[in-house]
């Protein structure tokens, strides 16, 4: 609330007119794709060479989010990915069964320290491949292939 307040100091003849204006924000929430409601949401840091970027993405961190991931999501609405976050540095890899968007997977240590990427097609069929990071890894982070230009060097979650 702002109070903007009006006055003569030389003139008694001037009136003094106080005037309230009351301002809302409000904020639209992310639109959410069907089947990841219950997924909570943070915003991410990608850390490049040059300059942040901020990712708004769903966080699988149990295992029931990780194997579900984006399976059967067609359209990722208002998030920018799905960010997976494990207890201890693992070495397990993702396939796209029932997934439908081809994705990038950018895999991160437990100090958010780039791992590796592989970009990973759709996979209809159910004869679907296993995607591997390079070495140990505590979070990995999917994105539409395409959306990375340049591979990022560090990744910051900030809530």
């Amino acid at each position: 609330m702002a109070a903007f307040v009006a006055a003569g100091c030389t003139d008694p003849a001037v009136e003094t007119t106080t005037t309230t204006v009351t301002s809302s924000t409000t904020t639209t929430p992310p639109r959410i794709p069907e089947g990841l409601e219950g997924y909570e949401t943070a915003t991410v840091v990608l850390q490049f060479a040059d300059e942040d970027r901020e990712l708004l993405v769903a966080i699988a961190d149990d295992a029931g989010e990780r194997a579900q991931g984006l399976m059967n999501v067609t359209d990722l609405l208002d998030l920018d990915g799905m960010l997976f976050v494990f207890d201890a540095d693992t070495e397990g890899g993702f396939w796209m069964s029932d997934t439908p968007l081809a994705l990038t997977l950018v895999h991160f240590d437990a100090a958010g320290a780039f791992v590796s990427a592989v970009d990973m097609s759709p996979c209809p069929d159910g004869d679907c491949p296993s995607y591997l990071a390079t070495g140990p890894y505590r979070l990995a982070l999917e994105v539409p292939q395409g959306a990375l230009v340049d591979l990022p060097a560090a990744i910051v979650v900030i809530d």
